[in-house]
């Protein structure tokens, strides 16, 4: 499924990207039954600002990353977007995230 675009961006307040986000963890489910009936659940640790695990089944791997808390680093009522997640303070955890992953360093 396609990310969201920016209309939903947009209109956030009628609570249609939430519904977008919803339908596509759903629609991954579905699709992928198999990881959330049978496969291994590891909780990833992202830090204060971000909640994340990894489904794994045989060779089929699923990582789902999400912000938390967003309002702390952004400030309201700005997106947590671009220069929010560069913070230095943020960089270090951000980095092993990616690499965990990727399972192999992360360079940049």
């Amino acid at each position: 499924m396609r990310c969201a675009s920016s209309t939903l961006v947009d209109t956030y307040a009628d609570g249609r990207i939430k519904l977008h986000v919803t339908r596509c963890g759903l629609a991954m489910r579905r699709e992928a039954h198999l990881l959330f009936l049978e496969g291994t659940y590891r909780p990833i640790d992202g830090g204060e600002h971000v909640v994340a695990f990894e489904r794994a089944h045989g060779s089929k791997r699923l990582v789902c990353i999400a912000p938390r808390l967003t309002w702390k680093l952004a400030g309201e009522p700005r997106w947590p977007l671009g220069e929010v997640w560069g913070d230095p303070r943020h960089r270090g955890r951000a980095r092993a995230l990616a690499e965990r992953v990727h399972r192999r360093a992360v360079r940049g």
